[in-house]
């Protein structure tokens, strides 16, 4: 059962024999302080395994009470077991092996995660609202398509991290760096249908040119250029995009390249004004995109 946390039910069971045993021993030693049970070798093939599907939907009940528990006292507890969350999620390989799983943990985890993040009303803590964005971040896989595994689609999801990158709508710089973050998730990971789209492309670098323009916080203005990377990168470089044998996957970067190119100036004019930037990390990235696009036609 994809519900349980641990397969079958005995994980924490004793047997009969074993607490027999341990009250025998006590009884030997006495019943001074030093005097200590049994509790016997740990025998690893015969505890249960834990079942990660389960443990997602424990940490997403934990992540969000059903009573009234939303007070200040158990804010770093919740904030804990999102981040928890976000690294379990990130430690699951991102292959075909693990799709079934991480399709599985998407259908009831991301649902919730949009509706704390996508709520502009919302009365949860900006660090919540972060922890959540980075939360459905690592639930994203390479090849995604929302349209099969969610559903409110990437145009409406778009529309919600632009709001929630733009420093007008969004006060807390938490978030609007996880939002940036997250849409530079996307554009790395998104099926190939969905990133051809001229629509879809504008409204990435749309994400990205409101999160570069944070005068305030370098990370923000980081994650709006790891959007323009991941857009670039995915293209890749020019000079080997469409040559002979290449096969299919030459085929895709110059299909991805065709809906990119459009954007190149926008994309080469958002890289060049972040080479002036004060941060070092910043003006590193902003080196390396322009080495990509100086390879394309």
């Amino acid at each position: 059962n994809e519900k349980d946390l641990f397969l079958w039910d005995s994980y924490f069971e004793q047997s009969e024999d074993d607490c027999v045993d341990g009250q025998r021993e006590d009884s030997d030693q006495g019943e001074g302080i030093e005097a200590s049970t049994n509790i016997g070798k740990f025998d690893e093939e015969s505890a249960s395994a834990v079942h990660i599907g389960g443990l997602c939907r424990l940490l997403l009940s934990q992540s969000f009470p059903t009573t009234a528990l939303y007070a200040d006292e158990i804010l770093p507890f919740r904030s804990g077991v999102l981040q928890s969350f976000e690294h379990l999620l990130k430690s699951l390989p991102d292959s075909s092996e693990w799709l079934f799983l991480r399709r599985s943990i998407f259908s009831f985890a991301a649902p919730r995660f949009l509706e704390v993040f996508g709520d502009h009303s919302t009365k949860e803590s900006p660090l919540i609202v972060a922890r959540t964005i980075n939360c459905f971040t690592a639930t994203l896989w390479t090849g995604v398509s929302f349209q099969n595994n969610l559903s409110s689609d990437i145009s409406a999801l778009m529309l919600i991290f632009l709001r929630q990158a733009d420093f007008v709508n969004q006060v807390a710089w938490t978030v609007r760096e996880a939002a940036a973050r997250a849409v530079s998730r996307l554009a790395e990971v998104t099926d190939l249908e969905t990133l051809k789209k001229h629509q879809f492309v504008s409204m990435f670098i749309d994400v990205a040119s409101v999160g570069m323009r944070d005068r305030k916080f370098w990370k923000v203005r980081y994650g709006g250029l790891l959007i323009v990377q991941s857009i670039v990168l995915r293209a890749g470089v020019g000079v080997n995009v469409g040559t002979s044998g290449a096969g299919d996957i030459a085929n895709e970067k110059q299909l991805l390249l065709e809906s990119i190119l459009p954007h190149k100036e926008t994309i080469q004019e958002l890289a060049k004004k972040s080479l002036n930037d004060p941060e070092p990390k910043v003006t590193e990235l902003a080196t390396k995109i322009l080495s990509v696009l100086s390879t394309w036609p």
